[in-house]
C-alpha cells in the first residue's frame, strides 16, 4: 500500500479531514472562537505536512504529479465544502488554490529530496527542508482567497 502511486492522495485526503474535522468540533463547542482561514501559507502548510508524512512513511514511493494536484484540488474544494467551514464560492477558488499549491510544492519537495538523496545527509534534513519551503510559502500570507 505504501508504493500505491496515489498513496500521497490518500494521505492528503486524510490530512484534510482531519483539520477540517477538528475545526468543525471547534465551530460546535466553541461558536465564537477565532479560527485560522484557509490561505495560501496554511494551505501549503497542510501540503508539506502531507509531503512529509508520505517521504517519511514510503521513502521510495513516487506519486505521478498531475493526477496528485487533481485530486488535491478535489479535496481541497470538497471537504471544506462538506464540513461548513467554506462557502461555495470560496469552495470554487480554495480548489484553485489547493491544487495550485499542491502541485507547486510536490515539484520543490521532489527536487529537494532528489538532491538529499544524491548526497549524505542528516535525517533532520527532510522536516528541514519542509519547514524552509513553509518559510517560502510565508510570501504569500497578504494574499486572501
Amino acid at each position: 500500500m505504501k508504493n500505491h502511486p496515489f498513496f500521497l492522495s490518500m494521505l492528503l485526503s486524510t490530512v484534510l479531514f482531519a483539520v477540517c474535522f477538528a475545526l468543525y468540533v471547534v465551530t460546535v463547542f466553541a461558536p465564537m472562537a477565532v479560527l485560522p482561514h484557509f490561505h495560501l501559507p496554511n494551505i501549503a502548510l497542510l501540503c508539506l505536512l502531507t509531503l512529509l508524512l508520505h517521504r517519511l512513511l514510503s521513502p521510495e514511493g513516487g506519486a505521478p504529479w498531475l493526477a496528485t494536484t487533481l485530486l488535491a484540488a478535489i479535496s481541497f474544494g470538497l471537504l471544506p465544502l462538506c464540513a461548513g467551514l467554506v462557502t461555495a464560492d470560496l469552495a470554487w477558488r480554495l480548489t484553485l488554490a489547493g491544487g495550485g499549491v499542491m502541485g507547486a510544492m510536490l515539484f520543490l519537495f521532489r527536487a529537494a529530496m532528489d538532491r538529499l538523496d544524491s548526497s549524505p545527509a542528516s535525517p533532520l534534513a527532510i522536516p528541514a527542508t519542509a519547514a524552509v519551503l513553509f518559510l517560502c510559502a510565508q510570501v504569500f500570507s497578504s494574499i486572501w482567497l
